[in-house]
């Protein structure tokens, strides 16, 4: 929970997937994002949701005698977000002339797309209670039409200006 606010941002997402065999585990992820964060020369706000498909893979205990539910996975995903952001008092110098000026950006929006690889474990500790860490290398973003800025957080993203980005999350599960 203390991780899910970092750097003014707050993030959070349900996941669901599906057991079949013990060896492929279909997921589907929703999820949201706001930001708001106010630096000496500007504010930048951001509110988004996103959606993620696609399966894991178990490499560890799939034999039917198991005592324990415990998963070794690694997956693929496809991810999409919607994202509306403002960019507001961006305070802007020019050094040459020797002034100064404040720049807007409000209600913009953008739709982003991209490839997810994850790795991962996920533990049994009592029941139907489970614990998990997870690991994604996220590449091969692009966003489905031109917008005259780019946000600086996508939901579900990250910080967006690398062509790779890592991800770690942590998770919490109950097995209905």
């Amino acid at each position: 929970v203390a991780t899910a606010w970092r750097d003014g941002r707050f993030e959070t997402s349900l996941t669901i997937d599906v057991n079949l065999w013990h060896r492929l585990f279909p997921v589907a992820e929703v999820g949201i994002m706001t930001a708001n964060i106010k630096e000496e020369l500007y504010n930048y706000e951001t509110i988004g949701c996103f959606a993620k498909l696609g399966a894991n893979y178990n490499f560890i205990n799939f034999k039917s005698d198991r005592k324990y539910d415990h998963i070794f996975y690694a997956g693929l995903r496809y991810a999409y977000s919607y994202t509306e952001y403002s960019l507001k008092n961006a305070v802007i110098e020019n050094k040459y002339w020797e002034e100064t000026g404040t720049y807007e950006s409000v209600n913009q929006k953008s739709n982003f797309g991209w490839f997810e690889v994850v790795v991962g474990v996920r533990a049994q500790i009592y029941k139907n209670f489970f614990m998990g860490v997870s690991m994604q290398v996220k590449t091969f973003g692009h966003f489905y039409e031109d917008t005259p800025t780019n946000p600086t957080y996508i939901s579900g993203y990250g910080k967006y200006g690398d062509d790779v980005l890592f991800g770690l999350n942590y998770s919490l599960s109950y097995r209905f």
